[in-house]
């Protein structure tokens, strides 16, 4: 071989190898580029149950000649454990943390036991049913996974709007919660409005102003709810 063909060859394999790593440094790039990483998108549609609120015991007075006071009735005040329907659209802006848009409707009844009247009237129930309307924000953070078993703390805080049963009374809410619960996921890959899994959850309700019966005070009421998960 020739000094001038070996020249040749080892510039032929030199422009090869710059091309190839030109070539694959590009490619790189492009993937890099074309791949984004994409969050997850959640639709959880399912149901409440809430637990009974009290309102505590109260006595209706009048004061007597003597300046005493002379007892007319006593009333004992709840708000019935309650039930509801309410959905919840995530986005997952990391694998463990989701921030949540939901909405919920829910009933219960507000029922007031008179007992003790002084006329002797018999012991008496009256009952209202209260509807609620609510918009809440909330944080999803999962902190342990367990094959398809993914643990969670929730809160959230919005607006609510409760109306009783002929909606002759209106009155607006603070309300919030914390709790926690379960995501099972028998398809976690799932995309495209398939049925990924479902969730299970226990929280504590809050709630200040709305309908109330006697002070107007911060209120914690149990509940546990269950829903369906929807993936995009």
């Amino acid at each position: 071989m020739t000094m001038s063909m070996r020249a040749g060859l080892i510039g032929i394999l030199g422009a090869a190898a710059i091309l190839g790593a030109t070539t694959a440094a590009a490619f790189a790039q492009t993937a890099s580029v074309q791949l984004p990483v994409k969050h997850p998108i959640e639709l959880a549609v399912g149901g409440l149950v809430s637990g009974e609120t009290s309102f505590g015991t109260k006595t209706a007075e009048l004061i007597g000649p003597d300046g005493r006071p002379v007892p007319l009735f006593q009333t004992d005040s709840v708000l019935r454990p309650g039930f509801g329907l309410e959905a919840h659209l995530g986005v997952g802006l990391s694998r463990s943390f989701f921030v949540e848009a939901s909405g919920s409707w829910s009933q219960a009844d507000f029922r007031t036991r008179i007992t003790d009247d002084i006329e002797g009237v018999p012991d008496t129930t009256e009952k209202e049913t209260r509807t609620r309307y609510a918009i809440e924000g909330a944080t999803l953070w999962m902190f342990a996974n367990q094959g398809k078993v993914r643990w969670f703390v929730r809160g959230s805080a919005g607006w609510a709007r409760d109306l009783t049963g002929n909606d002759s009374l209106v009155e607006d809410a603070i309300v919030g919660s914390v709790g926690g619960g379960m995501k099972y996921l028998w398809n976690p890959a799932a995309r495209g409005f398939r049925i990924a899994g479902f969730r299970v959850e226990g929280r504590a309700l809050m709630q200040k102003r709305g309908l109330t019966i006697g002070e107007d005070r911060l209120r914690v009421t149990p509940a546990a709810a269950g829903s369906l998960i929807i993936a995009f």
